[in-house]
């Protein structure tokens, strides 16, 4: 049996998670398994998932059929799973997870459907948490379409989410040249070990996922790499980076249907939802974090846009 089940949670992105599908299929298909959790697309997105999935001649399942999987040897190469409700990225995801270790996968890829690669890279991965019991998640290098790395990330806290927001034209400039030299010794290194990796795409042990509850169900959209690195730092679990494996990721793509307004609004509530339950902030720091986000987000943001434009009419 594989070690891995990939996991690519689909909402409306029909034909986009079919190509991520058989990219899997095609370039890792003797190290993983994929499982598809369908976050209950419209009927449209859903017949393009079935209809694909029924010519392939792979299992589609419902989500009350899903307690009905029993441990086996082997499994199909591809497994579909339709959901009665959208129950956003933590639950969602949290379905394909519990399948996983109920098939009893060693190890779970979750993997947005706007992620790309050319090379295979599991075996790479699978291959720190095999010779480290203490890493629970393993994440590669990540690109976004401008070839800007995203993350990975160190511990957040008031001097990110306060003092660098409102004070960002003075302290840009530093934090760039900080963050170079961060890259540059992180390069240096094969392996390096940070608060928490970009959540597009990341390796999970799945006896650590299930330890610590998995994602937390109570946020519906971001922080959950946050929330989920916090919870597995509390029983002494790793995160590792690995920089020689990459993927590229279409950032946003997923997510541009809410537009930006309800983006930022829904980033605020996890994150200050993480920094109440999760690092135990007092009302005074949480209104500090929402202040430094709406000076971001209302008053720098703009003002670039606006010299960008002014800049480009001359």
């Amino acid at each position: 049996m594989k070690k891995t089940a990939v996991v690519i949670l689909n909402w409306n992105r029909s034909q986009e998670t079919i190509d991520l599908l058989e990219r899997f299929l095609d370039l890792e298909c003797d190290n993983c398994d994929v499982i598809v959790v369908d976050n209950r697309s419209c009927e449209e997105e859903r017949l393009i998932l079935r209809s694909h999935f029924l010519e392939k001649g792979l299992q589609i399942i419902n989500e009350p059929d899903i307690g009905d999987s029993r441990s086996s040897e082997q499994y199909p190469p591809a497994t579909l799973v339709f959901l009665k409700e959208n129950y956003g990225y933590a639950k969602g995801n949290n379905y394909g997870l519990r399948l996983a270790e109920m098939r009893g996968y060693e190890f779970c890829l979750i993997s947005n459907s706007d992620v790309f690669f050319d090379k295979p890279l599991i075996k790479r991965m699978e291959s720190i948490l095999e010779s480290d019991r203490s890493v629970a998640v393993v994440g590669p290098r990540i690109v976004d379409l401008r070839s800007n790395t995203q993350g990975p990330f160190w511990k957040p806290g008031l001097m990110i989410d306060f003092w660098y927001q409102v004070l960002w034209p003075i302290l840009w400039l530093p934090r760039k040249l900080v963050l170079s030299l961060i890259r540059a010794w992180r390069r240096s290194r094969t392996i390096v070990y940070p608060y928490r990796v970009f959540g597009c795409f990341m390796l999970l042990r799945s006896s650590a996922i299930s330890e610590v509850g998995y994602f937390d169900e109570k946020t519906f959209l971001y922080a959950e790499e946050l929330i989920l690195s916090e919870k597995l730092v509390s029983k002494g679990y790793r995160t590792a980076y690995v920089d020689d494996v990459n993927v590229t990721h279409a950032h946003g793509t997923s997510t541009q249907a809410l537009g930006e307004r309800k983006r930022f609004q829904a980033n605020l509530s996890s994150d200050l939802y993480y920094y109440r339950e999760y690092r135990h902030y007092g009302p005074l720091r949480l209104k500090l974090v929402e202040v430094g986000r709406k000076a971001m987000c209302f008053i720098w943001m703009p003002l670039v846009k606006w010299f960008s434009k002014l800049l480009q009419r001359r």
